[in-house]
């Protein structure tokens, strides 16, 4: 403080002053050093400032470090709502860029894709497990905000089927999907859990599902805690074609002569397939399920008997190769066309 008035005082010892009686420059510099020494007295705060600054200044940082996670979180939203290509999301974040925004170079830093991945070898091919949790908890908490779930109830749907991935060849992906039923910005979603790639289906149903059952069993015990809160999770439906479905019940195929999944009716075979006339079978039950009733039906065990659902229920017709390339494709052709000619 001392300091600072002896050097405003030398400062304004030679400072010519205006007097505006006299028409000309005064050297009395009393109001001048009176004016610097109440300055002075103000710039001992000045430390004080610099730290109201520094903290100003990270205050500004952390909004600004907002700004660009809520812009992230856009991004990834827009990314998932519209099913944007990588390609196309690529060529936004280099524009983004280009601009000054603070945004990943690459969509799977954006979208936060993990690195690496546990893939295990099987009988007859590989297979991945992504994890029920790592695909579903994201998405939820993003959608969650907005929109909850009244009963904290989450129904899944889980559908299994093959595809092949090229004409030239025989391999094909088995994918383990889950679907969300009761969340209606969700309900179109469709999540792979676990994948396994081959050049055949997998030998063993119980070596591919059984990473899904333990999986899923662990989530129907603790449930999903998303956005704080607790969801229960229910299997709502198993959908498969009938192939798929055949194999992961392993029973007897569906063109077998004890292959309806719903009766025990014995097939017939009738003009180059198997038919089931009967009307008044006796039904499969998930008790008779899970005891094997029908050895002429069953294979063996199947992973879903380690699962608390009723199994007969839970696993339904599949609706679109049942009926809309099933029977209302055949009723069409019959329409149009008219009876086929032997």
């Amino acid at each position: 403080m001392t300091e600072n008035v002896n050097i405003s005082n030398t400062i304004i010892a030679d400072i010519p002053i205006f007097n505006s009686n006299h028409g000309v420059f005064d050297n009395t510099s009393e109001m001048v050093g009176n004016n610097l020494l109440n300055l002075s007295k103000d710039l001992s705060g000045i430390q004080t400032l610099n730290v109201t600054q520094n903290t100003l200044n990270l205050c500004i940082e952390d909004i600004s470090e907002n700004s660009n996670t809520n812009l992230l979180d856009k991004l990834r939203h827009w990314v998932l709502e519209y099913k944007i290509s990588h390609n196309s999301c690529n060529s936004l974040l280099i524009i983004m860029r280009s601009e000054g925004l603070k945004v990943p170079k690459d969509v799977r830093t954006l979208m936060r894709t993990p690195k690496t991945h546990e893939i295990c070898n099987m009988t007859n091919g590989t297979y991945i497990h992504l994890g029920f949790e790592n695909m579903l908890i994201p998405v939820l908490e993003l959608y969650y905000k907005n929109v909850g779930i009244s009963d904290n109830n989450l129904k899944i749907g889980i559908n299994i089927d093959g595809l092949p991935l090229v004409k030239s060849s025989k391999s094909q992906i088995w994918p383990i999907l889950v679907s969300i039923l009761n969340f209606k910005e969700l309900r179109t979603n469709v999540f792979p859990i676990g994948i396994f790639h081959g050049y055949q289906k997998p030998q063993s149903v119980e070596e591919f599902f059984n990473p899904f059952v333990s999986d899923i069993l662990k989530v129907l015990k603790d449930g999903l805690y998303v956005g704080g809160k607790l969801l229960n999770v229910e299997i709502s439906n198993i959908v498969c074609d009938a192939p798929a479905k055949s194999f992961l019940l392993n029973v007897k195929s569906h063109n077998a002569y004890f292959g309806c999944t719903s009766c025990v009716e014995e097939g017939t075979y009738l003009q180059n397939r198997v038919s089931f006339l009967g009307t008044e079978s006796k039904l499969r039950t998930d008790e008779s399920f899970r005891k094997q009733f029908d050895d002429d039906y069953h294979k063996g065990d199947s992973p879903l008997l380690n699962l608390p659902i009723n199994i007969t229920e839970v696993v339904c017709f599949d609706y679109m190769h049942n009926v809309c390339l099933g029977v209302t494709k055949r009723l069409i052709e019959f329409w149009v066309r008219g009876k086929k000619r032997h």
